[in-house]
């Protein structure tokens, strides 16, 4: 038997096995048949089945009437095809639903162009080893409010939506470069109770005024003997 015109009545199969019912030409597109069974591309992609209203082709296993099975949906009017710019270079999809693809092995997405994403809720990305990025030019990360970067021993970089910055260790310990609307605040150091050690300094100065330390000496010779905070 050759392939039958007819348009998808039903979709709801209770086995699950992707079956819709018909209805054909030769029946007026007034009554159903039995349920086709799906031929599927590949053993691999279970794509959407055709909704009701759909036109698709049915064919006949071994010629029998009653053993139908459908391939896909047929374009014509009924069926505009999608509104992309070269029909024969373009691949437009559209999934009413949800989209799962899972890879065993090794996945390899290669782009000549440009590649934009619009994603209208959350992103979850989870790596089970390492992420390695090469960028031969510039990297912008635009974010509304907070910026974490923090790892599992607890050390962390946050930029505030306030505009402040704050850099954490895991001990408590704090740098916060924040201030007012003009931004005019000073620089915090929160040592959480410890101290604080600059090494091979050549100098450290405030206002351009080097800072006297523990054992230096002042203009009448004598030595500084306490701290003075």
């Amino acid at each position: 038997m050759t392939p039958t015109f007819g348009v998808s009545t039903n979709n709801d199969d209770p086995s699950q096995l992707r079956r819709i019912k018909t209805s054909t030409e030769s029946k007026a597109l007034l009554t159903e048949n039995d349920f086709a069974i799906r031929e599927m591309p590949c053993p691999y992609w279970d794509a959407p089945i055709p909704i009701p209203g759909q036109a698709i082709a049915t064919n006949y296993l071994n010629g029998n009437p009653h053993d139908a099975y459908y391939s896909g949906v047929l374009v014509n009017a009924k069926n505009p095809p999608f509104p992309k710019n070269d029909p024969i270079n373009d691949d437009w999809r559209f999934i009413p639903g949800t989209k799962i693809l899972q890879v065993n092995g090794d996945k390899l997405n290669e782009t000549k162009g440009t590649e934009a994403n619009s994603i209208g809720k959350s992103l979850e990305v989870s790596v089970g080893e390492s992420e390695q990025r090469r960028i031969e030019q510039d990297l912008v990360i635009n974010c509304g409010k907070t910026i974490t970067l923090k790892n599992d021993a607890g050390a962390s970089i946050t930029l505030l939506e306030s505009g402040a910055v704050v850099l954490s260790d895991a001990w408590g310990k704090k740098l916060i470069l924040s201030g007012g609307d003009d931004g005019s605040g000073a620089i915090q150091w929160d040592l959480n109770g410890n101290s604080l050690n600059i090494i091979n300094a050549q100098d450290v100065t405030i206002a351009n005024k080097s800072i006297a330390t523990i054992d230096a000496r002042d203009t009448r010779g004598d030595r500084i003997i306490e701290r003075g905070w």
